[in-house]
């Protein structure tokens, strides 16, 4: 690991993956977090969701992100606190799928501590359209588990996913898409 000088703290904490993958080779990949559809039209989002033009979050009175749908390319273009963010090529950045996440958060000597295990509730959004969802998580060792409202399993789209934990005293604000 080492800091950069391009970004603030604590954001300029940096890993040489291959180099730290090559030095713990004897660790084994982890287990699948998730479950996929063969394509974008097959993910649950796409086949049970609803429309959905933005995703607007707030963590807090100071601090908002939010991914608006981009219908050329089927994918969700990120925001930080009201202006596009950007990764260190000038790229925006995006996801195929945005899973949000609402958890309980824990303040001990005024560090925040996310707790994710348990459960609650959470939207997973594809190609433009958002399902309702359930999370949970059994213990430290067990991947997060995504249910639909019927109990199915979430299926994502294929590539990229972006995890946003918005803490239960946040907001979560689906803007719908225009009617077509």
């Amino acid at each position: 690991m080492y800091r950069t000088k391009t970004k603030d703290a604590p954001h300029n904490v940096l890993v040489k993956a291959p180099e730290l993958l090559a030095m713990h080779s004897d660790i084994p990949a982890p287990q699948q977090q998730y479950s996929y559809a063969p394509d974008a039209a097959g993910s649950s989002a796409v086949r049970d969701g609803t429309p959905v033009a933005a995703i607007k979050l707030a963590f807090s009175g100071s601090s908002a992100r939010s991914w608006a749908a981009d219908p050329a390319t089927g994918r969700w273009l990120r925001s930080q606190d009201g202006a596009a963010d950007f990764d260190d090529t000038g790229a925006q950045l995006s996801a195929a799928n945005v899973i949000v996440l609402r958890v309980p958060v824990t303040v001990s000597q005024s560090i925040p501590k996310t707790e994710l295990i348990g459960s609650g509730e959470a939207w997973v959004s594809s190609s433009g359209r958002t399902i309702h969802a359930t999370w949970s998580k059994g213990d430290r060792l067990a991947p997060i588990r995504l249910v639909d409202d019927t109990g199915t399993v979430i299926r994502l789209a294929p590539g990229n996913s972006w995890i946003e934990l918005v803490p239960n005293a946040g907001s979560v604000d689906l803007v719908a898409a225009p009617a077509a």
